[in-house]
């Protein structure tokens, strides 16, 4: 790998793993979805004791095809379009190939998905796409929110009075599908039906916020953080 292709890829790899921290796998495979859908280059790269162990790297081209030229490696370095993600393993390096891939590299010796692995893969794109079903509710529920306080028809401070839960949203390139989600009001409430087991039907919305900044201010001011 050219030198300087590789240390964007080691950037942008131990970048991705710090914004992961924390993640359930759900919002891991969307996050890393969301990654390869704006790189022109995507690398998966591991060490094979595992990431931050061992001197050797491995890395799998997923997009941008195996041969890059020195002349089309300084064009992606140059318009920003490198990514690189952190694997476990080669196992985990090839299905990322497979699941994100462009297909423009053909890894050796590939070894199809496990049969005791598929239903948990499974069980994580379900996941997954239920967590996007949810979201473009909050967001189509935040954008009618934010409509009515623009207008002036309600205020922060009412909304936050007549809803039980309140999600706040703002645009994040950064984040999986590239939204930004703060819960404002109700963690407790939700903690406690969660310990309990049973269901209730809480009233909940969200509100559009400008960024971060805006969200962790309304929390403050109206929800959990006073």
């Amino acid at each position: 790998m050219h030198h300087k292709l590789r240390r964007r890829v080691l950037d942008r790899a131990n970048l991705h793993l710090r914004e992961l921290a924390g993640a359930s796998p759900a919002q891991a495979l969307s996050y890393m979805g969301e990654v390869a859908k704006r790189a022109e280059v995507l690398v998966a790269v591991w060490n094979e004791g595992g990431p931050g162990s061992g001197t050797t790297l491995h890395h799998i081209v997923v997009k941008g095809g195996a041969d890059l030229t020195l002349a089309q490696v300084r064009s992606a370095l140059r318009r920003d379009v490198v990514e690189g993600l952190a694997c476990r393993h080669r196992f985990e390096a090839e299905a990322m190939n497979d699941a994100l891939g462009d297909g423009s590299t053909v890894v050796e010796n590939y070894a199809p998905t496990p049969p005791e692995v598929a239903p948990h893969l499974d069980r994580l794109r379900a996941e997954a796409a239920a967590e996007a079903e949810h979201l473009d509710e909050l967001v189509d529920m935040a954008n009618a929110t934010g409509d009515l306080i623009k207008s002036g028809a309600t205020t922060y401070e009412d909304v936050f009075k007549a809803a039980e839960v309140i999600h706040l949203i703002w645009q994040d390139r950064s984040r999986p599908h590239g939204i930004g989600q703060l819960l404002a009001k109700g963690q407790d409430r939700l903690k406690l039906l969660v310990d309990s087991g049973k269901a209730a039907d809480l009233k909940f919305t969200s509100i559009r916020c400008r960024d971060a900044v805006h969200a962790h201010a309304l929390r403050q001011l109206y929800g959990d953080g006073r």
